[in-house]
């Protein structure tokens, strides 16, 4: 070990760190390292000290920079995003050397992604890290890259279940897992008899081609599943939030109007109109208000913000329980309004949603009502 190699293996850190705030897991991969080593050599080598320290050094500084810069200027040393979805905490660790069922099932979920079944990819897994060991190739970039595959799948059981699928925040696991598993395929072939006939490495190349061929089978039925259903379809939310909504503000002739909305991605692309986010993950108020109450913040909404528009629906309405606050509906209309079988579940009483205009920019103006209304759902008979 090096201090050259110290210092770009813990700016590397830092670089994983800074991405997101679970990249601070795989600072431990240096450390795990040195722990390896100090246990199989019995004693910890003296020669490890100085690297470990320079890693250590590369891998703080920058992380502490950026997080002064983003609590002075921010306020929090985290993003929107992780007070908003809510970050793990020590429950949840413990949560996961108890072997709690729902945490163990989010990993469960992810391995079957690879090849159909969980307990395939788990067994391939640990059978070829196995023959590594009996053919004595277990060499250290190898373990080192299990190690992190290893990280990767405890740190996505640490966030919480994407209500979005596809495993977006297992991203660093599926990159690691294939090259990870394929290498050590690779040299645990040399455990395998030699056949007179073949190449040496035949047996690993055609497991190899056969584990390939079959996640790609897996992952192409999946994502045509999701092309044709996809969670939330980006041009029916541009057009529905952002195209009609504009037409809406325009036809109410509102100077800098606003929306509250709970789909921000596709709206920012196309609306003309403040857009304020109703998940916080855009918004630092909200989302500190979750993340520390657990209660959307009613009267930053109706004094501060003001939006000229609200839109809620199934989840979104739970999150709010906007018609809970007498401000809500002494401020606001509907455009349109229903009770909402999915937010009255998750709360357990009856729970409206629908799209909401500021009764002071419409109110005693019937005939723009109708016109906002016939833009955004179509004339009455349509």
């Amino acid at each position: 070990l090096t201090w050259r190699l110290a210092v770009t293996a813990g700016l590397l850190a830092a670089a994983a760190a800074l991405t997101r705030p679970e990249g601070i897991m795989f600072a431990l991969l240096w450390p795990s390292a040195v722990l390896v080593q100090t246990v199989r050599d019995r004693r910890l080598s003296p020669a490890a000290l100085r690297p470990g320290l320079a890693y250590l050094a590369a891998a703080a500084l920058p992380v502490i920079a950026y997080k002064a810069m983003a609590l002075i200027y921010f306020g929090n040393l985290f993003p929107n995003t992780y007070y908003a979805k809510g970050g793990p905490d020590l429950d949840t660790v413990l949560g996961i050397l108890l072997l709690e069922g729902s945490l163990i099932n989010n990993g469960l979920d992810l391995l079957a992604g690879l090849f159909g079944f969980a307990w395939l990819a788990l067994g391939l897994f640990l059978i070829a890290f196995g023959l590594c060991i009996i053919a004595k190739r277990a060499v250290a970039p190898l373990v080192f890259l299990t190690g992190a595959t290893l990280l990767a799948l405890v740190t996505f059981m640490l966030l919480p279940r994407d209500w979005m699928g596809e495993f977006r925040f297992g991203t660093p696991f599926l990159v690691l897992f294939y090259p990870t598993l394929f290498s050590m395929i690779w040299i645990a072939n040399d455990s395998l008899p030699k056949a007179r006939f073949l190449s040496q490495q035949f047996p690993a190349l055609v497991i190899v081609a056969v584990l390939a061929a079959s996640s790609i089978l897996v992952h192409q039925f999946r994502f045509a599943r999701f092309y044709d259903e996809p969670t939330t379809p980006f041009t029916d939310v541009a057009e529905r939030y952002g195209d009609r909504f504009n037409k809406a503000a325009e036809i109410l002739g509102v100077e800098s109007a606003s929306f509250l909305v709970p789909d921000l991605g596709a709206t920012l692309f196309v609306s003309k109109l403040e857009v304020f986010d109703m998940a916080g993950f855009a918004d630092a108020t909200i989302a500190q208000s979750l993340h520390k109450n657990k209660k959307f913040p009613h009267d930053y909404i109706f004094n501060d913000v003001k939006p000229t528009f609200i839109l809620t629906y199934s989840y979104s309405a739970s999150l709010t329980l906007l018609d809970s606050s007498p401000q809500f509906r002494q401020r606001y209309i509907p455009l349109r309004e229903k009770i909402d079988p999915i937010a009255s579940e998750v709360v357990g009483r009856t729970i409206y949603s629908g799209d909401y205009v500021r009764r002071d920019v419409i109110e005693n103006r019937p005939d723009a009502l109708a016109q906002v209304r016939a833009v955004l759902y179509g004339s009455p008979g349509m």
